[in-house]
């Protein structure tokens, strides 16, 4: 699975998909949660190619949610969607016996987080800092730096720009990933046949 989930990972929209990298780190965390019964994962296949993925962890009655990621040049059918609602539907029909009845996006938010979910909640840090002048003088610059990202989000959701910003820029990654893909068929079509119709010697 790990080869099928790092490729891709390789093809998810930058900023908008997975952590997913393959080495010794994440492998011995993968194989600590499989020797557990807790790992969870998702891959699905367009025409035997790895389009999408969902990674996570099962535990008492809850999904928690972990790495996923699709292919930009599949964009157009929502393969992390179609994954993330199959594997819902899986929960429900196949797996009664364990008893998962719930699923934790984790942190952050995204659209299909907002549709697909019924709670949420907001965490935040507490800072303790030194009684002294740099003490002092770093928390100001971190309490204004806070006040000015808090008033912009409220702002921009507000004014449902932050979405709209988002969307704007899925839509974006998504015509560049179909741009991309059509050129790569081109590209390979070109090079099936030499001009005298024989089989080349490059055929992909």
């Amino acid at each position: 699975m790990i080869p099928d989930m790092e490729e891709i990972a390789k093809k998810t929209p930058a900023g908008l998909g997975t952590g997913f990298i393959d080495n010794t780190a994440t492998r011995e965390r993968l194989r600590l949660e499989a020797e557990k019964g807790w790992l969870r994962i998702f891959i699905l296949y367009l025409a035997n190619r790895p389009c999408a993925f969902w990674s996570g962890i099962r535990y008492g009655e809850t999904f928690f949610s972990g790495d996923m990621g699709y292919d930009s040049a599949d964009a157009q059918y929502s393969p992390g969607m179609f994954l993330i609602m199959k594997v819902i539907e899986n929960f429900q029909a196949y797996d009664g016996n364990e008893g998962t009845s719930r699923i934790d996006w984790g942190f952050g938010d995204a659209e299909y987080k907002e549709d697909l979910s019924d709670q949420e909640w907001y965490e935040s840090s507490l800072s303790i800092w030194a009684p002294t002048f740099t003490g002092l003088k770093l928390n100001l610059e971190k309490t204004m730096t806070g006040f000015i990202d808090r008033t912009a989000n409220a702002v921009l959701q507000q004014t449902t720009l932050l979405q709209r910003a988002k969307r704007h820029w899925r839509d974006r990654l998504r015509q560049a990933g179909n741009k991309q893909s059509q050129e790569t068929k081109q590209h390979r079509s070109t090079r099936h046949e030499l001009p005298c119709g024989c089989p080349s010697a490059h055929q992909e």
